[in-house]
């Protein structure tokens, strides 16, 4: 019952959140209904609870997302808890984030997730701190003209550097805005590096080329000369972070090398991530996760329809409640003694119904033993009866002579009541 309240709660949030464009209510309505079916499978098929996978979409709602498009981010953002890389807070707000940063569609996204699993193989970078770094300099990056695979590959670079990705992407913003609005000391310095940065050539080309160019004119020079320029260009708070994306941008044997050539082949990336994503998925931990996950959605799916009939109920026992509590504490006492009348009244007749099948047992028992006639064979039996009644006897007339007592008081205590 918890869990079909907390499925039902959390997709009323979802419906409140959900907005299809162009969709008339009746629509509307109908793919939800058709999505809480998607939901389902997907809680079945990851082993997570439906309430985490609406609550996931909820997030994607708010986003903009709908339908088939909400559907298929829900299944991004799960395939990335799936592999342990993001919790499911994060696995939501950090690929929404990205996905507006660079516009990318439900396609270009899982494309994007593929990538940075990859990348997390192959560099000493955590799937959260890259996506982080994206988060910090994606703006800067798109707007220079950096597509998100040069940006993956140059927080790579920078993240020894800076101690974390999340870090290199706050550097990474700094240097590609100076970049983008270059002081007359930035122009001056490229200028003497042979870099004309008002020329049609650098305007011409985007932010990955433009890094290409000055990393091909900045290793050339004097350390002396590097300190300047990286200070000028990056600013003295980033001398140390420029000076190594520098280095590695030149180098094709180079961190940056490396993950651009991995990041190229995008049939390659993406089956390697499914591949990763299928093997933790058949595992046996997964398997069991998913069973008992389908097992819970399926007991829950028969308990919401219910959920109406026992509020219902609860609220007739809350008034019922209510109304006991209006009483007077002397019929109080006169209903708890007789619901306890009652069940002890249930009591005894059980036990006298089993006695009274064991003497009847046993009365045939003495006819065929002795021979005797029923009428002689019930004599001793009938002393027996006797005492096992005797107690009983007693027992129900104190509870009846009780409930008179009490009846006979709260009477009193009424007649006073209306003489006075």
């Amino acid at each position: 019952t918890d869990a079909a309240v907390k499925q039902a709660a959390a997709s009323t949030q979802l419906e409140l959140k959900y907005t299809s464009l162009g969709s008339t209510a009746a629509q509307t309505t109908q793919q939800l209904s058709q999505l809480n079916q998607v939901f389902i499978l997907l809680s079945d098929q990851f082993g997570i609870s439906k309430v985490d996978v609406t609550n996931i979409a909820t997030e994607w709602a708010k986003a903009g997302a709908s339908g088939v498009g909400l559907a298929k981010d829900v299944q991004t953002s799960l395939g990335v808890m799936t592999l342990g890389l993001t919790n499911a807070s994060d696995a939501s707000l950090n690929l929404i984030a990205i996905q507006a940063l660079y516009g990318q569609s439900n396609e270009q996204l899982n494309q994007t997730v593929a990538d940075l699993v990859v990348t997390t193989k192959i560099a000493p970078v955590t799937f959260d701190d890259l996506a982080q770094g994206i988060i910090n300099s994606g703006g800067a990056a798109r707007t220079a003209g950096v597509d998100i695979e040069h940006l993956i590959a140059l927080l790579t670079t920078m993240a020894p550097a800076t101690g974390s990705a999340a870090n290199a992407g706050n550097s990474l913003r700094t240097i590609l805005t100076r970049m983008l609005v270059p002081s007359k000391d930035a122009v001056s310095v490229l200028g003497e590096m042979g870099i004309n940065m008002m020329g049609v050539a650098w305007q011409a080309e985007d932010g990955a080329q433009k890094l290409q160019t000055l990393a091909a004119a900045f290793v050339n020079l004097t350390p002396a000369q590097q300190g300047v320029v990286s200070q000028v260009v990056a600013s003295r708070f980033q001398i140390s972070q420029f000076d190594t994306a520098m280095r590695d941008i030149v180098d094709p044997a180079g961190k940056y090398a490396q993950v651009l050539d991995t990041l190229s082949n995008k049939q390659a990336t993406m089956t390697e991530y499914s591949k990763q994503l299928t093997t933790v998925l058949s595992s046996d931990p997964t398997a069991l996760k998913e069973i008992w996950q389908t097992l819970q959605n399926a007991l829950t799916q028969v308990i919401i329809p219910m959920l109406p009939m026992i509020i219902g109920l609860a609220g007739q026992i809350a008034n019922l409640a209510t109304s006991f509590a209006a009483l007077s504490p002397e019929v109080q006492r006169i209903i708890v003694f007789g619901l306890l009348f009652l069940a002890l009244s249930g009591y005894v007749i059980r036990l006298t119904g089993a006695m009274s099948g064991l003497f009847l047992i046993m009365l045939k028992g003495f006819v065929w033993l002795f021979g005797l006639g029923e009428g002689e064979a019930f004599a001793p039996l009938a002393w027996l009866w006797y005492l096992f009644k005797l107690p009983f006897d007693w027992l129900i007339a104190q509870f009846s002579a009780l409930f008179g007592v009490m009846a006979g008081g709260s009477a009193g205590s009424a007649a006073a009541g209306m003489g006075a």
